[in-house]
């Protein structure tokens, strides 16, 4: 493995040919749509992938068809996804764009990622840091002792 990516996981909702947004009460009709894998580091981590680096992904996704598409797509571009627990405990995170012709709007749902942050608290943070035996950016500097140190900590911690 070259690189492990730790990160939030949704998928993209994306609405095109929109000319504005509706007003409240308002509906407006797109003239497309597409679903989407969202998430900057699940995007991350395709992109390095499709430039031929083996990546793997740390995350959580609940265990509903949503979580199973942003899998399916992970698998299916390449990115090793031993390391994400789907779990019943939440939903997974959706996030919907509004694509204008020269502006976005969005509009998230992201469970895992806040349940994660009031959860992890700064001697959290610095336990990963300290564990961490990624030779990537979670841990500054990297402390290169491998991957499978850092993998076991995060599922122990949900």
């Amino acid at each position: 493995m070259d690189v492990v990516v730790v990160g939030e996981l949704n998928a993209d909702l994306v609405l095109t040919g929109l000319t504005s947004l509706p007003a409240y009460g308002e509906v407006r009709l797109a003239k497309d749509m597409r679903f989407a894998l969202g998430s900057s580091s699940a995007i991350l981590a395709c992109n390095l992938a499709r430039l031929g680096v083996e990546v793997g992904f740390v995350g959580k996704l609940g265990a509903d068809e949503t979580g199973n598409f942003l899998l399916r797509s992970l698998r299916d571009r390449g990115v090793e996804t031993s390391q994400i627990i789907q779990s019943s405990a939440g939903r997974t995170g959706i996030c919907v764009v509004m694509s204008f012709p020269h502006e976005y709007a969005m509009a998230s749902y992201a469970e895992f990622e806040r349940l994660f942050a009031s959860t992890t608290s700064t001697s959290t943070t610095s336990e990963l840091r300290s564990t961490c035996t990624c030779p990537v950016s979670i841990c500054s500097p990297p402390c290169g002792r491998g991957v499978k140190s850092c993998s076991a900590w995060r599922k122990r911690q949900g």
